[in-house]
């Protein structure tokens, strides 16, 4: 029996089953196939684990080559910048080899041999093939990890250089500009119905963060509870905002707020990090991309995050998702410096003011 269908918003091959069954972490898939013998199943699970990995992989790509673009944009000269890239990859590598670099396309190489060897073995006994998926998923999430450090590292950097506001810059102007226009014009209610692209919003949202390795142990564990009002789901750790705040548990590492990171929190109130204090740089986009602009382009958020903060180094976050747009609270919108809109008031792009059509 075939564990994966083809989708047609996704326009892709995405995981069968309800939300219990989507809340099973990929890489736990692949082992409960393995131990059982079912190799197409685990080759199937295998791929997609990958397509997981690689939606993260693809975003830190972009994110990086777009906030080197900042501070160029904003006068960093190639030596300098070229300075930080350096810094920042032995800053990067020291939890997990300090005696070299973090080597990126290095790294990706050795994932997909080890990918190709996993495949292999899945005509070997069951506990070899374990084994090697258990490295391959340790191997994914130390690329994960590193990637998110390098991440944090520029944005600090931008930070450090330019002040607070160059962060709502960099992201409106550089970093989800184009992601949010790729990703999110899909739950624009002037281009589909909100009740028919909602199952869409909690699939790919389960889908992106077992991608990042949430939870305790970074296998993709979450919380997910949902009533006739809402889906709400809770990541303890998030896998990047989460770490990034609390520290890394499973490598040993503190908060990137701390010695040898020393990576600023936004200490002004400003709308677009919920006028909240100690939000780490990576989580503000959460506040950018998923509350502040959909406000601005469509009425109304799409998510309502409520993030870890520094230095209580809390690394749960919780997203609230609702079945109607029009039930989300008005202090969602206050915080972000917006007024909820009338009963009446009609939402979507086409209403907003020098919305296209």
């Amino acid at each position: 029996m075939a564990v994966l269908e083809y989708d047609e918003v996704f326009k892709r091959p995405i995981r069968k089953g309800d939300w219990a069954d989507q809340l099973v972490p990929t890489y736990k898939r692949i082992a409960e196939a393995i131990a059982a013998g079912r190799r197409q199943d685990a080759i199937d699970y295998i791929e997609y684990f990958d397509v997981e990995a690689g939606v993260c992989y693809n975003l830190y790509t972009q994110w990086h080559a777009d906030a080197e673009r900042c501070l160029a944009d904003k006068g960093v000269g190639p030596l300098d910048l070229q300075g930080i890239r350096d810094e920042l990859n032995w800053l990067v590598n020291g939890w997990y080899d300090a005696s070299r670099a973090y080597d990126r396309m290095a790294e990706l190489a050795r994932y997909r041999m080890t990918k190709a060897r996993l495949i292999r073995l899945l005509g070997a006994p069951p506990e070899q093939a374990l084994a090697l998926l258990a490295e391959w998923k340790e191997l994914w999430r130390s690329i994960h990890d590193r990637d998110v450090d390098y991440a944090g590292g520029l944005f600090n950097a931008i930070h450090i250089r330019f002040g607070e506001a160059a962060i709502e810059e960099m992201y409106r102007d550089y970093v989800i500009g184009n992601l949010f226009d790729f990703r999110y014009e899909r739950f624009d209610v002037s281009r589909n119905d909100w009740a028919d692209m909602f199952r869409a919003l909690v699939y790919v949202s389960i889908e992106a963060m077992r991608g990042h390795l949430v939870g305790p142990e970074r296998d993709g564990t979450m919380e997910l509870v949902e009533d006739e009002e809402k889906v709400v789901m809770t990541f303890t750790p998030c896998g990047s905002g989460g770490r990034t705040v609390a520290g890394d548990r499973i490598a040993g590492t503190p908060s990137r707020h701390e010695a040898p990171y020393h990576y600023q929190t936004m200490q002004e109130p400003a709308d677009f990090h919920w006028n909240l204090t100690g939000v780490c740089h990576y989580c503000t986009h959460c506040a950018v991309l998923m509350e502040k602009l959909p406000m601005e382009r469509f009425g109304y958020p799409v998510r309502v995050v409520e993030p870890p903060q520094y230095p209580h180094k809390t690394d749960k976050c919780r997203w609230t998702m609702y079945r109607d747009p029009r039930d989300v609270p008005a202090w969602v919108y206050e915080r972000s410096g917006h007024v909820k809109p009338g009963p009446d008031e009609p939402l979507g792009s086409r209403t907003r003011t020098g919305a296209g059509s």
